[in-house]
């Protein structure tokens, strides 16, 4: 409560409903996707692509992938910066779960595969599929956008 109420003192503005639902389920849950922001608002996607982007571009929220967050700053105040690493870890270390998962029954994966099954953007999967190869743990088969990345095991 102390935290909305000196955010609200300090943008010289109320939240809205929408911003206050969102906040909250980040409280609980960690993260958000844009689907579960429309849902918890009851808004289409567009509105709820708004209320993020705006809480983001007040720094607030960051977007982590395909998925919004609490910023640093936001978890500083509310939980601890220790939370927010542990956080931000847990979702690598999910990544790297389910993509091994994947490759239980299916012989290789993609970049584009690998951001589907993880939520996360190119870039990012990129990272986390080039660590698990120097971790040993894929190979890379061919170059570029046709990369197949295929377990060691």
């Amino acid at each position: 409560m102390r935290f909305i109420a000196e955010t609200q003192d300090k943008r010289s503005k109320m939240f809205t409903l929408s911003e206050l639902m969102i906040l909250h389920y980040l409280r609980e849950h960690q993260k958000i996707t844009l689907k579960q922001a429309a849902k918890t608002i009851q808004e289409t996607d567009d509105n709820a692509h708004k209320v993020l982007n705006a809480l983001r571009d007040e720094g607030l929220l960051e977007l982590n992938g395909k998925t919004y967050m609490l910023s640093l700053k936001v978890y500083e105040t509310v939980k601890t910066d220790v939370a927010y690493v542990q956080d931000k870890t847990v979702s690598q270390i999910q990544a790297k779960d389910r993509i091994l998962e994947y490759l239980k029954h299916k012989p290789s994966i993609t970049n584009q595969k690998a951001q589907e099954l993880c939520g996360f953007n190119k870039n990012r999967t990129y990272y986390i599929l080039h660590q698990m190869c120097k971790d040993g743990i894929l190979q890379p088969d061919g170059a570029g956008r046709g990369t197949k990345y295929k377990s060691v095991k």
